[in-house]
């Protein structure tokens, strides 16, 4: 904080944060704040096919690999180009076909053991599970946008017909109920709540929707 007060001569601090909410209040009332826009899907798109050699060869050989990089990408070119190595892009593709398969499951009908078996299917690690519950957040948030508006922006899904195609049998209020309770269980795993206990509690009250 001090430093931040009384900076040295002739330097400029800039702290950059993916939301307000994750500075410090002190640390807020001390810097003047600059919103800066994330780039949209198709600049990004433009920009990766335009510059980078590896963004072309898997624009070729797999389009939806490139898709899915771009939308997991956050608007951001810097970390769209660092997912392009094909160790990060396999990572993508799998942790995009585990949302898709959770968001499936979530079904009406679907009983406690059908959730609890592919909602286990979820990292063990706290990071990797808060970043996947985040992403069933976009998808589901993508899958109620599209029932309720024509040609919304989208978080997750690279299309409206994939959005539809994916959750377009579940109604809108059970959608709302478990976008809802994945909030409710991201807040639980930033207190440390254990992951075990997160996916049965998660479950169980998609269960009773």
């Amino acid at each position: 904080l001090k430093v931040l007060e009384e900076p040295p001569s002739n330097v400029v601090i800039i702290l950059l944060a993916e939301s307000l909410d994750k500075i410090l209040s002190t640390v807020k009332s001390r810097a003047e704040t600059l919103f800066l826009e994330r780039f949209s899907p198709d600049e990004i798109r433009r920009y990766l096919l335009s510059t980078s050699d590896t963004a072309r060869a898997v624009d070729k050989n797999s389009p939806d690999t490139l898709s899915g990089i771009i939308m997991s990408s956050g608007g951001r070119i810097g970390q769209a180009l660092s997912m392009l190595s094909g160790k990060a892009a396999e990572e993508i593709r799998e942790s995009r076909e585990l949302t898709e398969l959770l968001v499936r499951s979530f079904r009406a009908g679907a009983d406690y053991s059908e959730l609890y078996t592919a909602l286990s299917r979820l990292p063990q690690s706290r990071l990797e599970f808060s970043e996947a519950i985040e992403s069933l957040i976009s998808a589901i948030r993508d899958i109620i946008a599209v029932k309720m508006s024509q040609n919304p922006p989208l978080t997750f899904y690279t299309s409206t017909e994939n959005a539809k195609a994916s959750g377009g049998g579940i109604p809108v209020k059970r959608l709302l109920g478990i976008y809802s309770l994945l909030a409710d269980t991201e807040e639980d795993c930033a207190k440390n709540v254990g992951i075990s206990v997160l996916i049965s509690n998660l479950a169980a009250k998609i269960k009773l929707i």
